[in-house]
């Protein structure tokens, strides 16, 4: 028969378990969020790259002016709309929508929505294009 451990020694055995876990989960901890800043640099770089292969023009600004670009280009309404349409936002229940600022879910479609022609001419820039011409000779041809 083997010898029973104390109340005390159990007690200490216990502790040290938990501090052995502890530094498990501490490390565990460390290394996902080191995974995880790793998979960020590597989609911010691949975005980077793909936005300054489309825009090379990009690649002169400063970063001043860069953020100056972002703002104006990407922190429109339709943007917003597109992005939630391409990957929607995950769904909030109705307490959080409100709680928002006192806005509703009605209130930031309302803030989102475009005029129909301005859609349509994002749908083609072929038929904006030809639009604008349109316009711009209809305009022309008016007299004071």
């Amino acid at each position: 028969m083997g010898t029973r451990k104390t109340t005390a020694e159990r007690i200490a055995d216990t502790k040290y378990q938990i501090e052995q876990y502890e530094k498990q989960l501490k490390t565990l901890v460390k290394k996902q969020n080191e995974k995880d800043r790793k998979e960020r640099t590597h989609r911010l770089c691949e975005r980077g790259g793909a936005v300054e292969k489309l825009l090379p023009g990009l690649i002169r600004l400063t970063p001043e002016q860069f953020d100056n670009f972002v703002q104006k280009v990407l922190l429109t309404p339709y943007t917003k709309q597109i992005l939630d349409e391409l990957a929607p936002p995950p769904a909030e229940s109705a307490d959080e929508e409100t709680a928002q600022d006192g806005a509703t879910t009605a209130d930031s479609e309302k803030d989102t929505a475009i005029p129909q022609a301005e859609q349509k001419a994002a749908e083609s820039p072929q038929r904006a294009a030809t639009t604008a011409a349109q316009t711009v000779g209809n305009d022309a041809g008016k007299t004071g």
